[in-house]
């Protein structure tokens, strides 16, 4: 059966907006190549930095607003029903029962958005971590690895040479120098310094764990190790929301309850039971 033309309008804007809604609350995370490019010890600063401006937070920015506002407003509620006896102040019992609602909602919200945060993140260190041990293998393969090697290699020869000849003149009291032999001397103490500099550039710093350096793969294990106990501790989180939720239920039953009672007193069901052909003796007298 085919569908009308309005109505196939209709779906098609609920699909959209449908659409649009979700996207409103989510996170699409930094590409792994932007964050393979940069210092090991800036990619955390880096998927923090990216998540910060996402819709994902900006959600989350304002559920935490109004758990904020929620809460205070819930204080003052309990502060107004605190002495109240169970058939008193009924509107304001049923104010704070729902505004309670109205705060778990929330907080459950926030809470499966911070779930969602937490499970990219995962796949994001994984997948960096992946890319990792491909781009080591890579280079631990190719020749031009192996050329480093040597380079390096014949640098630090040349290096003990230059080492032994310094001694050797100096034992010798051969202490009378070139123009030349000084100009080397003093390019190469600001080549030391350039490297010192690099060295200690905090975009060049070895990523540390609890004061111990570590390896870029180690580092980024870390990394997700702390997502991982992030998520656990959602989980408790997620366990005392339950709870609460509960009592929640426990309190709008009380409270139906105590609305029941009184309903019955406003329709004088007690009053009935009191005229009995005892009490009415007097009128046939």
């Amino acid at each position: 059966m085919q569908i009308p033309t309005l109505k196939k309008s209709y779906l098609l804007i609920a699909t959209v907006l449908i659409g649009l809604n979700a996207q409103a609350n989510e996170w699409q995370p930094v590409e792994v190549e932007q964050l393979i490019e940069l210092p090991v010890n800036l990619i955390e600063k880096r998927i923090q930095q990216d998540f910060n401006l996402s819709p994902m937070a900006s959600k989350l920015s304002h559920i935490e607003s109004a758990l904020v506002s929620q809460g205070e407003k819930i204080k003052a509620l309990q502060a107004i029903v605190q002495e109240a006896k169970d058939n008193e102040m009924i509107d304001e019992k049923v104010n704070l029962v729902k505004v309670k609602s109205d705060f778990l909602d929330n907080m459950q919200e926030g809470q499966l958005l911070r779930q969602k945060s937490l499970s990219q993140k995962i796949d994001l260190y994984q997948a960096v971590l992946e890319k990792l041990y491909q781009q080591q293998n890579r280079q631990q393969s190719s020749a031009l690895y192996q050329v480093k090697q040597q380079q390096e290699a014949a640098r630090e020869r040349m290096e003990k040479v230059m080492a032994k000849v310094d001694a050797a003149m100096s034992e010798q009291g051969l202490t009378q120098t070139t123009p030349y032999a000084d100009e080397f001397t003093k390019n190469l103490a600001k080549i030391n310094k350039l490297k010192e500099a690099i060295q200690s550039h905090k975009a060049n710093m070895s990523p540390m764990v609890n004061g111990i350096e570590v390896s870029t793969e180690e580092y980024v294990r870390q990394l997700l190790m702390q997502v991982a106990s992030e998520q656990s501790l959602l989980d408790q989180e997620a366990l005392m929301l339950s709870y609460m939720s509960r009592l929640v239920a426990l309190d709008a039953q009380a409270l139906e309850y105590a609305i029941n009672i009184e309903d019955e007193d406003a329709s004088g069901s007690k009053i009935e039971s009191t005229t009995t052909p005892a009490t009415s003796v007097s009128l046939f007298l």
